[in-house]
């Protein structure tokens, strides 16, 4: 039998696209290799290589997915450890707290910071993650308590925060008299820790007469 007639076979459909391949990359080779020795058995040879990877291949990809099945348990127990490290400790220790220290987190809750996930060391610093509250706010986490009424200004213009409406505040009639009297400043309008947004529903009576 000459190469010819063995390239011209149907080979077996299992071992089509394997076929296909090795012909495919002897096919500047193909009379010579089969003049020289046998081209069947060298075709043989290349099925069963071929075959051996592709149930190699098969078996890792088994063995693969049945390890990140098994893994998916220690992976939620991780996640659930990452959960646990983001408690957020001035909002847990504000939750026990009366009076003003306790309302201020339930104004926050109804606020466009709380929408957004902007918590309390956004805006005065300290550190949440730590749970003592004279070290998380100590000076090293630069925590800031209640600044006066002039410095509300910087305080929410910071360049991070709302630098662009701090900039255009400082054109408006307000900024002389936030600078002579301390008000009207950003609070006046939007709320101390409930801040809204800049829509008309800020604008009333109570916000905008003295």
């Amino acid at each position: 039998m000459d190469a010819d007639s063995i390239y011209r076979r149907r080979p077996v459909p299992i071992l089509k696209v394997f076929d296909k391949y090795v012909i495919i990359m002897t096919s500047f080779d193909e009379k010579k290799v089969s003049h020289t020795i046998f081209p069947g058995v060298l075709v043989m040879r290349m099925k069963r290589i071929y075959v051996s990877f592709g149930l190699s291949l098969l078996i890792l990809c088994v063995f693969s997915l049945v390890s990140m099945i098994m893994a998916q348990p220690n992976n939620n127990e991780e996640s659930a450890r990452g959960n646990k490290k983001a408690v957020n400790y001035c909002i847990e220790c504000h939750k026990t707290l009366s009076g003003t220290p306790g309302s201020v987190l339930l104004e926050w809750r109804e606020s466009v910071h709380a929408e957004n996930n902007r918590e309390c060391q956004i805006c005065h610093g300290g550190n949440p993650r730590v749970n003592d509250s004279r070290l998380a706010k100590s000076k090293k986490y630069n925590f800031i308590g209640k600044p006066s009424k002039r410095e509300v200004l910087s305080f929410c213009g910071r360049r991070e925060c709302h630098a662009t409406a701090y900039r255009q505040f400082q054109r408006s009639p307000h900024y002389t008299s936030v600078m002579q009297e301390g008000e009207p400043n950003c609070v006046s309008c939007h709320g101390k820790h409930n801040i809204q947004r800049s829509t008309l529903h800020i604008i009333s009576d109570r916000t905008c007469s003295d």
